[in-house]
C-alpha cells in the first residue's frame, strides 16, 4: 500500500488491518510523508518486523525527485529474491562467469576450493586459478562452499545458456529429467565464460 500516513477512517483501517493480520496477510506500505507522527500510525499497520515491511519516503519533494531510487528501494525491500536482469548480466560480462542454475547442479562437484568464499566472484577466481570451465556454490547452510565443475563450457554452450535463462539445459545429465540438472537445495551452478581468440 503507498500512503501519504494520513488515512481517513483510521478505525476502519485498524479493523481491516486486524482482519488480514488473522488471515496472515502480508502488509508492505510505502509512507510518502514528513510526518513523524504519520509514519508511526502506520508502523502499526505493517507486518512485523516493520522495519523490512514499510518504507519511508520523507517528502513529495524526495519522491519526485528521484522515483526510480524509491522504486528500487520499495522492490528490493519488500522482494528480495527479486533479480535485476540488466544488472545480472553486467555483473556477468564483468566477472566472466554466469549463474546457470539456482538450486541445482550439472554434472559432479569437482574439487573443493573454499569452504569460506564471499560470493560467486570469489568462487569463479578459485575455479579459473584451478582451470575449472564451471563451478558449483553453496547456499544455504552450505554458503561459503565452492567446488569446481566436472561440466565443460565451450562457447555454444555458454551462448545457449544465455539464451535460455528460465529452463537451461545440463549437458552432462539426463535431458528427460528437469533438462539434465540435478535439484539441491544446497548448491548452485555456474559456467565459466570461454576465452575469446
Amino acid at each position: 500500500m503507498i500512503s501519504d500516513g494520513k488515512p481517513s477512517f483510521q478505525f476502519q483501517t485498524s479493523n481491516l488491518v486486524q482482519q488480514l493480520d488473522d488471515k496472515g496477510v502480508q502488509r508492505f506500505f510505502v509512507v510518502v510523508s514528513d510526518s513523524e507522527k504519520s509514519v508511526n500510525t502506520i508502523k502499526k499497520w505493517a507486518s512485523a518486523p516493520w522495519e523490512t515491511n514499510l518504507l519511508h519516503v520523507p517528502g513529495i519533494a524526495s519522491l519526485e525527485a528521484d522515483l526510480g531510487l524509491w522504486g528500487q528501494k520499495a522492490l528490493t525491500l519488500f522482494c528480495p529474491m527479486a533479480i535485476s536482469p540488466s544488472l545480472m548480466e553486467t555483473q556477468e560480462a564483468a566477472g566472466g562467469f554466469m549463474r546457470v542454475k539456482h538450486a541445482g547442479t550439472c554434472g559432479e562437484k569437482g574439487d573443493l576450493l573454499s569452504t569460506e568464499v564471499a560470493n560467486a566472484a570469489a568462487c569463479a577466481a578459485l575455479a579459473g586459478e584451478a582451470g575449472a570451465q564451471s563451478f558449483v556454490l553453496g547456499i544455504w547452510f552450505r554458503r561459503g562452499y565452492c567446488y569446481t565443475g566436472t561440466v565443460q563450457v565451450d562457447s555454444a554452450q555458454y551462448q545457449a545458456w544465455q539464451g535460455e535463462r528460465i529452463n537451461p539445459s545440463c549437458p552432462a545429465g539426463d535431458a528427460g529429467s528437469n533438462n539434465g540438472f540435478t535439484n539441491s537445495d544446497i548448491f548452485d551452478f555456474y559456467g565459466m565464460e570461454p576465452a575469446t581468440d
